[in-house]
């Protein structure tokens, strides 16, 4: 129920993202153009966020076109 949240926390952080209705959120590395430590670092950033809350400063649920 936090998908959409957590998506705009990691799109603040830099992480790009897609959210999928109605509670998904995708990561989505290309192996051309992501590394290794580029995974590392947005599951850090991700695990960083759920723990210290930081998503629950976005608005629950997107407003409009996304």
């Amino acid at each position: 129920p936090e998908a959409w949240r957590l998506c705009q926390a990691l799109k603040a952080a830099r992480v790009v993202t897609d959210f999928r209705p109605p509670d998904l959120i995708r990561l989505a590395p290309a192996a051309l153009y992501n590394s290794r430590t580029d995974c590392v670092e947005a599951v850090a950033r991700l695990h960083h966020i759920v723990t210290t809350g930081a998503h629950e400063r976005f608005a629950p649920h997107p407003t409009g076109v996304t």
